[in-house]
């Protein structure tokens, strides 16, 4: 379903379930075995757009804190942080993490 056929989506009635054509079907019309399916995509679904909303707040979060982190310390040291590109690696005092930012060329 676009996203201009899903802002013109019409509330569906008590009692009815709305079939892909955009019919109205009692439900008791409906096999139990579409009312899973139904159910089981939805809640998928559901899950699935709470998790990408997280990623993407958390990826803002992660881009902040490293772009903030990169021009404190070029501040600091009067530097240019970053290759040409801007890739740049941060690496943790012990050495056990690396953390990479790479900007592909196109």
């Amino acid at each position: 379903m676009s996203n201009e056929t899903q802002a013109v989506a019409t509330q569906v009635p008590a009692g009815y379930m709305q079939n892909a054509k955009g019919h109205l079907i009692p439900i008791d019309k409906v096999k139990e075995v579409d009312k899973l399916r139904d159910e089981v995509v939805i809640d998928i679904v559901t899950i699935a757009k709470a998790l990408s909303e997280h990623m993407t707040k958390t990826k803002s979060h992660i881009f902040a804190d490293f772009n903030d982190f990169v021009a404190v310390s070029a501040q600091e040291y009067d530097t240019k942080v970053g290759g040409e590109k801007g890739n740049t690696s941060l690496m943790s005092y012990d050495g056990k993490y690396k953390v990479q930012m790479a900007v592909a060329e196109n």
